[in-house]
């Protein structure tokens, strides 16, 4: 993938994670799932687009490789 198209679709999904939620049954799903697990993460949302802005092209090649093409290390995937 080009520097450049990876940096697009970066910049989408960090746009489309950071959106408000539409709907206030997804807030409350949300934060009442943090709540009842103990985590009480409520800020999760921003530190995941945070995450994901940060995210190198090389390190996301890395990972896919490990994780989906080495067949020693590859894990099955369930769709």
């Amino acid at each position: 993938m080009a520097p450049a198209d990876f940096a697009k679709y970066q910049t989408a999904l960090a746009t489309e994670r950071a959106q408000p939620f539409q709907k206030l049954n997804d807030a409350t799903n949300v934060f009442w799932s943090e709540a009842s697990k103990a985590t009480l993460d409520f800020d999760h949302k921003r530190r995941s687009v945070r995450a994901i802005e940060t995210l190198e092209q090389s390190e996301v090649a890395r990972f896919f490789r490990k994780h989906c093409v080495e067949p020693t290390l590859r894990r099955k995937f369930a769709i």
